[in-house]
């Protein structure tokens, strides 16, 4: 990979101070206008305090969640990474008059919002699951399971009800209600991944299997790839005097991104290496460097790229994933699932062709990391497809008519052989007590039968 400049990391001494930022910011939640979704504004209001103009340095993270493409209007203000955060963040510096005072609102999607369409989606799918399993053994089952679902995205719909995006709301109550439902949302996917299993265990067609599972792995983001596999980036930190008559001795000190560890510290170019075991963070730094006068000192930190490594791993899920299909085996059958499988290659091959950053700076770690999110949500569907297939892999000759005993046929074995033993037990002790009997009477009639 290319090396390119990194923007500046230790700014010196007499550098010229900037205005403080006077009120902070605020979150104003809006009504949609009917040609448009709810949109939340974050007002940043910036003031100079004192009477006479000056700079006025403005920075503003944006809610988790929020990426460029949710930024509707940044009214003005420059957009940033926070690579440490893993987080936006809007900032500018403005000039401001005596004792002015200036507003900025930056316009974000509402994206803390569960569809009503998605609701119906799976409402609609745990009823149409649950005829197909109509007079079957998992009837039962599926009823319960479908009552569940309904049950619970009720619930969803209801929460966001009580605290949809309106003027006035509260917009942390909006976000905190947001995750709460989410909760709820995924018991209720979950519980339609568990009917579409059930019709898959009746060797029934399901179609497209868009519930998840309980019991499906996590997406494996962390690739082990050999030391000589990984490519070479270079971090470039520029310290520079801006005194012209003056040497000035400044600390330097940069904390590198997470994904970084000591050991991938390839060339640290005369700098010291820290670990900070208790947060996790790499830094290199250097004590005490002296800068001669209107000079500046450029560290070039080579470092292994742990961000540019979603080649091999999309590799490896385009493998999972052709096999299944050769494992479903009649596409005739099961067309939908090997459909599914099919657009999760092709989702593959789109992301592996994509064309990459070449500068190492935060958008190229956000371009990255945001780009493993994407392959992490591919793997989910991977998984969740290869969770249903194993019953199919179980046995050749049943496939996907294997059924599990129900709970009440489980209770009724385990009585049974609790009977068996209680019986078995009764028995053994009877022999015991008759054998220890005969005993005794033989002791006290043998001096007898002696005479």
């Amino acid at each position: 990979m290319k090396s390119v400049p990194h923007r500046n990391v230790a700014a010196l001494p007499g550098r010229a101070a900037f205005g403080v930022l006077f009120a902070w910011f605020f979150i104003l939640l809006l009504h949609p206008f009917p040609s448009e979704a709810a949109k939340v504004v974050l007002r940043i209001t910036a003031a100079n305090p004192i009477d006479k103009p000056q700079k006025v340095s403005i920075k503003s993270d944006l809610p988790a969640r929020i990426g460029t493409n949710d930024i509707v209007n940044a009214d003005g203000l420059n957009v940033g990474y926070d690579v440490r955060k893993d987080r936006y963040y809007v900032h500018k510096e403005v000039d401001l008059g005596p004792r002015q005072i200036k507003e900025f609102r930056v316009q974000l999607k509402d994206v803390w919002v569960i569809a009503d369409t998605d609701i119906e989606l799976y409402r609609k799918r745990a009823e149409d699951l649950l005829g197909m399993l109509k007079g079957s053994t998992y009837q039962e089952d599926a009823e319960k399971l479908k009552a569940e679902v309904v049950k619970n995205l009720e619930a969803v719909a209801a929460i966001q009800k009580d605290n949809v995006v309106k003027l006035g709301a509260r917009p942390q109550a909006h976000i905190e209600a947001y995750e709460k439902a989410m909760r709820v949302y995924t018991l209720a996917r979950q519980d339609v991944g568990q009917v579409e299993n059930l019709v898959l265990a009746t060797g029934k067609n399901p179609g497209e299997l868009i519930g998840d599972v309980r019991n499906a792995p996590p997406p494996m983001r962390d690739i082990q790839l050999k030391p000589e596999q990984y490519k070479i980036a270079i971090i470039r930190i520029v310290v520079r005097n801006t005194s012209p008559t003056d040497a000035r001795k400044v600390p330097i000190r940069r904390e590198l991104p997470a994904e970084i560890r000591t050991d991938d510290i390839v060339d640290a170019n005369g700098l010291d290496v820290r670990s900070d075991p208790a947060r996790g963070a790499c830094t290199v730094f250097k004590d005490d460097l002296e800068v001669p006068a209107g000079e500046s000192i450029v560290f070039n930190v080579k470092i292994r790229d742990r961000w540019n490594i979603n080649g091999p791993r999309i590799d490896e899920l385009t493998t999972r994933a052709t096999n299944m299909i050769v494992r479903i085996g009649e596409r005739e059958k099961f067309p939908e699932i090997a459909a599914t499988l099919d657009s999760l290659i092709a989702g593959l091959a789109q992301i592996k062709a994509e064309k990459t950053p070449q500068t190492l700076n935060e958008q190229y770690v956000a371009f990255f990391r945001q780009q493993s999110a994407r392959v992490d949500e591919i793997e989910t569907k991977i998984n969740r497809v290869e969770a249903a297939l194993k019953p199919m892999t179980r046995t050749s000759k049943l496939g996907f008519n294997v059924k599990a005993p129900s709970m009440k046929t489980t209770w009724i074995l385990i009585y049974i052989i609790l009977g068996f033993l209680a019986v078995m037990s009764l028995l053994f002790f009877l022999r015991w007590y008759g054998t220890t009997s005969a005993e005794k009477m033989d002791d006290k009639q043998g001096p007898a039968g002696g005479k």
